[in-house]
């Protein structure tokens, strides 16, 4: 049987939030992390 892998990425939004200087919007982007780390483990479990 052959096995095919799921690759996905995408940049952590603590990481945007630094690197683009984001003020005011912690709330938001702890919403967006938990929503992307649910997405992400759907997207690639077996």
């Amino acid at each position: 049987m052959l096995r095919k892998k799921v690759w996905l990425s995408y940049n952590d939004p603590q990481y945007l939030k630094t690197r683009h200087n984001i003020k005011g919007c912690d709330t938001e982007i702890a919403n967006i992390s938990k929503a992307l780390n649910a997405i992400s483990t759907a997207a690639t479990a077996k």
